[in-house]
């Protein structure tokens, strides 16, 4: 697995779209438990790879700031949960460690195609999270964030 400093959202498209090659579909059975049309997702950690329960019961409500109802519901950590993250992240980061200079471009080159393959979905998590319009999160969001995966500087 690739351990990166990123958005928990953009590294869920990583790890889903680029290491495991599941669909959309799959993706949102992973990140949220079932949940009836209109009830907000249940949101859960991605630790290791994996999406797991958080040890403690404390949910947090994420309300859209456009129209303030409730659209998710994300788990309150505890110190048992961080630290689970913590290892997590030191094995990726060594993992990592160990990816070739080419090996590592290939990987970043194939997360920019996975953002731009699914970007209506990020736009459309971006703006339901932040309230920002669509048009101006497609335009000003996704093609620099591609441009900095494809030719930055690694």
């Amino acid at each position: 697995m690739m351990a990166f400093e990123v958005s928990s959202r953009v590294l869920l498209f990583v790890r889903i779209f680029v290491h495991d090659g599941r669909s959309t579909t799959d993706q949102r059975r992973l990140m949220e438990t079932p949940s009836m049309p209109g009830t907000p997702l249940q949101l859960r950690n991605f630790i290791g790879g994996e999406f797991v329960d958080a040890r403690g019961e404390e949910m947090m409500d994420l309300l859209s700031p456009v129209s303030t109802k409730v659209v998710a519901k994300a788990p309150m950590s505890v110190q048992a949960d961080v630290d689970a993250a913590y290892v997590a992240a030191e094995q990726g980061f060594a993992e990592w460690g160990q990816v070739t200079p080419a090996q590592r471009q290939q990987a970043l080159l194939k997360f920019a195609d996975a953002i731009e393959d699914h970007a209506d979905d990020l736009v459309r998590l971006d703006a339901q999270n932040t309230g920002k319009p669509w048009a101006l999160t497609a335009s000003e969001e996704v093609p620099p964030m591609v441009d900095q995966l494809r030719f930055g500087r690694f």
